[in-house]
Formats: C-alpha cells, structure tokens, sequence
C-alpha cells in the first residue's frame, strides 16, 4: 500500500479521535442502513427539484452525538461528486453568526460549486452564464457592448426593471407603472450605464436600499472577473444582508444564470444559543424571513433545498417559545436520526478496523465472535446507550489495545 494511502488514513484516524465528521470519507464510516435510507430520500428529494421549482426544508434532529453533523456531510459529499453543473452549494457556518442579521452574508460565503471551492467561483461562472446568453442573443454585439448588455441584464435582474437593449434600441419596460412615478418624482440621483451608441440616460430610483443594488452590480462585476478583489463587495454584501436583500439577489441571479438548484446546508442550529443567548427571538426571526421569502419568490428563484441541523431541544424548547411562527413552519419537517441497530454497530467496527489496516497498522483479523464481544461491551447495562460519537471512540479504543499487533 502506498505511503499517500496511509497517509490519508492515518489523518482520518486523527480526526475520528477528535470526534469531528471525517470530511471527505463520510460514507467510509457508516452509520447504518436506516441512516443511508433517510439520507438517500432527501437526496432523492434535492435531485427531482429542479422539476418543480419549488422549495424544501428538513430538519434533521436528535440529540448531542447522534450523528446529525455526520448526516449534514454526507448530504454534501454526495452533491460534491454528483458534479452538477447546474447546482449550487451553501454550506453555512452558524457558528460565525455575531449579528442577527448576518445569515443571509454567511449563506454566500459558503458558496460553492466544488469541495473547498471559494464563492467567487460560483460568482465567475454566474457571470460567464450570463455573458454566454448575451452573445448567443447579440451576434453582432462588441465585446464593449456584450460586458455593457450584460451588466444591464444583471442590474434588470435584481432591480425588477427589464432593459432590453440592442445597439441602437433601448427599452426600459417597469412592471408597475405608479413605481415608475415614483421613482421619477424621487429625483434623478443615479444613472444606469449605458453604451455610447445610446443617446439618453435613464434615472433610476434613489433610495439607499436602490444606491446599493447598483453599487452591487459593479461589486458582483468585479469579484467575479478578480477574486481577490472582494474587500468592497463583501462590505455590500454585509449590507445587503442587514436589509434583508441579499440572497433574494444572489438567487435571481442565480435563475437568471440558469442555475436549476441551490441546496443550503446547515449543521448545529443550537450553536445560535451559544451566541445569543436569552435573545435568539431576533436571529430566528431572522430565519423565519428567509424561510418565507424562499416560499413567496414565485418562481423567480431556483428550485431551493434548506437542510438544517438541530437538537431536538433546541427545536422543541428554544425556537418553539422564541418563534414560535418559525417553529409551526419547521416542526412537520423533522427528519429524525435513527438509532443503530446491533447489525449496524458490527459492520462499522469492521469499517473502522479496515482504516487502521489501510493506515498501516498490523491488525489482527477480526473474528465474527470478536466483533460481538466488542459490540456487547459497548453496551453496559448501568450506563445509557453511548452516542455515535462514543461508539466510534470506544470501538477505536478497543481495536488499539485488543486487536492491533505491536511491531
């Protein structure tokens, strides 16, 4: 076996022993048949949905060790290698939250189209999707007037305001014409960029939540053609998620990419207690924002996947009396983690045997009475059954000091 291979188990070793999800070598260690069937149905449930266009939540809950972490990784494992093209990833840390408002900001920074890929990447290939429709509709188009359609399409996109332009024709079409008044009346504070071939300037709205968006179209621009440049986008986008606008822009863009699917995933919901404390009402009100306006964007959004992780006293106590609008929304999409079974407590002792004979470690056949034995004292009847977490860390325990051969 080649060193690189025992290596890479040697460090799966390291990180099964600090009791952290093994990232990459999920389906390595398995938790049991009715684990991989309740994981396999919410993938099923992700893949049909671009189909529909609709949105889908799970909760998956259970207690502290039961192995919700591990399910969150391997829903994500298994998107990363499906390789989609038409699928965007968030997987959102609720860790970093300091402020209510900043989920929508943390929701684009987990972007991702590939395992460990940056969000500008998701950005550049937006932008690249949309300047390929622009010159497959404008043929005759310069590369000055492509990159100048394409922002406009882009600034169209997040604003509701359909600019159509051909090089001597623009045409500004608004979905509500007392919206148009008003924004004349608001007085001429910003001017949409228009190629020179067009002779008139157009005024667009001048509220700050309107200076912004236009603000952002350059930002979004700029970080997707240079991605070390994303100092003055993320200032926006911290911005944007304050007013609550953020990913409604990301997502519209998103469709109008032609991006089918964005699955949002999401690991310790309770971790929001740690931060906030007794004032989780504004954070969660937060979420129940994002989770309605998900429901309400009649189709201008991709198909959505919002699969969060929680305790289950966290769900049932905190949320339900801190938000309890939130709570009756959420509670009938309770994915519940299942208990192992004795037969799936002996395959994952065969599994985590084989690591250390793949890390190189001399161990001694397993025996299926071995197995057993190991399984039974696992088990004690004065202790309450160990969590997923304590089974790994005891059955690598018991593999050391029994099993393996000192050379």
């Amino acid at each position: 076996m080649s060193s690189d291979i025992r290596g890479t188990y040697t460090r799966l070793i390291s990180i099964l022993k600090s009791k952290n999800v093994p990232k990459g070598h999920v389906k390595e260690i398995t938790l049991g048949a009715e684990f991989e069937r309740k994981a396999n149905r919410i993938l099923k449930e992700i893949f049909s949905l671009s189909q529909s266009e609709s949105v889908i939540l799970r909760i998956i809950t259970g207690p502290f060790g039961s192995g919700k972490s591990h399910m969150i990784a391997y829903l994500h494992e298994q998107l990363v290698e499906k390789e989609n093209p038409d699928v965007v990833l968030s997987l959102v840390d609720l860790g970093k939250m300091r402020q209510p408002h900043e989920f929508q900001f943390y929701v684009m920074r987990g972007l991702h189209l590939r395992e460990g890929g940056p969000y500008q990447e998701v950005f550049r290939a937006t932008y690249d999707r949309i300047t390929d429709s622009v010159k497959e509709e404008h043929r005759q188009a310069s590369p000055y007037e492509v990159r100048e359609i394409t922002r406009n399409l882009i600034l169209a996109t997040i604003t509701g305001v359909i600019v159509a332009y051909q090089p001597a024709l623009l045409s500004i079409l608004l979905d509500d014409l007392v919206h148009a008044i008003a924004q004349l009346i608001g007085g001429l504070l910003k001017f949409v960029k228009l190629p020179p071939a067009v002779a008139q300037q157009v005024t667009f709205a001048g509220t700050e939540t309107d200076q912004n968006r236009l603000e952002f179209v350059d930002a979004f621009t700029e970080v997707a053609q240079h991605p070390t440049r994303n100092a003055r986008f993320e200032e926006l986008a911290r911005k944007m998620s304050q007013e609550g606008i953020l990913t409604d822009i990301l997502f519209k863009l998103f469709k109008q990419a032609g991006f089918k699917t964005v699955v949002i995933l999401g690991d310790e919901l309770e971790a929001l207690k740690a931060e906030f404390k007794n004032n989780l009402e504004p954070v969660l009100t937060r979420l129940r924002e994002f989770h309605d306006d998900l429901e309400q964007s009649n189709r201008q959004y991709p198909a959505i996947a919002l699969v969060l992780a929680s305790t289950g006293d966290f769900l049932e106590d905190r949320l339900r009396e801190a938000e309890p609008a939130l709570y009756s929304r959420w509670k009938g999409a309770k994915v519940e983690m299942p208990e192992m079974t004795h037969a799936d407590i002996e395959n994952l002792i065969y599994r985590i045997s084989a690591i250390y004979s793949w890390a190189g470690y001399n161990v001694r056949p397993l025996s299926k009475d071995g197995v057993t034995e190991i399984r039974e004292r696992l088990y004690q009847a004065d202790k309450e059954d160990p969590t997923v977490r304590d089974l790994i860390s005891s059955i690598m325990h018991s593999i050391e000091s029994e099993w393996v051969v000192q050379t």
